[in-house]
């Protein structure tokens, strides 16, 4: 008998499945899993090149009637460490299926226990084996360099016939995917979820800067609606001074796309600090100016997403204040979902 727990098992590289939630298509890039085209890396900074190599939001989804699913990936990074996260969300996999009514429900989740090279289970325990679709997300903050799927059973790619473009969310820490406890519980992941369709996550941990370069990227995306997320990212003055520029070069290269411009956060302390509620007013009060300003301009196509807190009003949404845990994500998830699925239903 064979020692090997992985006998019999067939093994699936995710490129040839086919990757989601994954912009520039056809771009070259340095590794194969990194969100940017290597392109704008000349363009950027540094630190924000070495967020956007981390695949947040990256997933590959297949069609399967497996009774396991097995993993390999190969972290190409030391895991980052820091007292918001585990090493779950940081450089580990989460698994999804769709269930009986066709909604993506969570199937199980593998930390790396032996990294570098990691391998496991995907799912907890013998799965029912019915044929259905399965997605696998990607580590929210360390780069990899393979990930190989296995089943005893056969895997398939997804023969889509979506043919709607994607969102192309773009933010700061908070859509990157800080303080959540799995790769796939981001806002923006589970907004895609919600909405059944793709939504690439382009959030940077603290450097939602509104850089020029980035939009000029952003703008060479076909996306159905760019969601502009940097308010947290920066003061009220900042704001005045980066956002004109930013959202006239989208609106620019994508003149019919919808942008969607979203509020700050409240931080969960508020109560506490009566000074957060006013970062928030002051921040929130500089972005709408900026927007009816531009609207004012003539500029076609802006929308704000509003709400009081995003996190929700008990204090229990938030790892530390800032950012928000998997409630405070979710919150956000549904309360965006409205605001979202009008501007998708009536652009204009």
């Amino acid at each position: 008998m064979s020692n090997d727990p992985y006998d019999g098992v067939n093994w699936y590289d995710a490129l040839d499945l086919g990757l989601r939630g994954m912009g520039w298509l056809g771009e070259a890039r340095e590794q194969a899993f990194d969100r940017f085209p290597l392109s704008l890396k000349p363009h950027i900074s540094e630190s924000l090149w070495g967020l956007s190599v981390k695949p947040a939001g990256v997933h590959v989804d297949f069609k399967a009637a497996s009774r396991q699913l097995f993993a390999r990936w190969d972290l190409s990074q030391d895991s980052p460490s820091g007292d918001k996260v585990s090493s779950l969300p940081q450089c580990g996999l989460d698994c999804y299926g769709r269930d009986h009514s066709g909604r993506w429900h969570w199937v199980g989740s593998r930390s790396p226990w032996n990294a570098p090279t990691c391998d496991g289970s995907l799912s907890m325990g013998i799965l029912d084996g019915m044929e259905r679709e399965y997605r696998v997300y990607l580590p929210i903050s360390t780069r990899i360099s393979r990930l190989m799927i296995g089943s005893k059973e056969e895997l398939s790619p997804i023969d889509s016939k979506d043919h709607r473009r994607p969102i192309a969310y773009y933010g700061t820490s908070i859509v990157h995917g800080a303080g959540v406890g799995r790769p796939g519980m981001p806002h923006a992941c589970q907004l895609a979820r919600m909405l059944d369709r793709e939504v690439l996550n382009l959030g940077f941990f603290g450097k939602a800067f509104c850089e020029l370069p980035v939009a000029d990227a952003i703008g060479r995306l076909d996306a159905e609606l760019i969601v502009v997320d940097c308010v947290p990212n920066n003061s009220p003055e900042q704001l005045l001074e980066r956002l004109p520029p930013f959202l006239k070069r989208l609106r620019e290269l994508r003149p019919d796309t919808p942008i969607l411009v979203v509020e700050d956060r409240l931080y969960g302390c508020s109560r506490f600090q009566s000074f957060r509620a006013e970062e928030q007013r002051t921040k929130n009060l500089a972005m709408h100016q900026v927007v009816d300003q531009l609207r004012r301009d003539g500029t076609k196509g802006l929308h704000v997403a509003a709400h009081p807190n995003w996190f929700g009003d008990d204090g229990e949404g938030t790892v530390d204040g800032s950012h928000p845990n998997d409630l405070g994500a979710h919150r956000m998830a549904k309360a965006l979902l409205p605001q979202v699925e009008a501007i998708l239903s009536h652009p204009n």
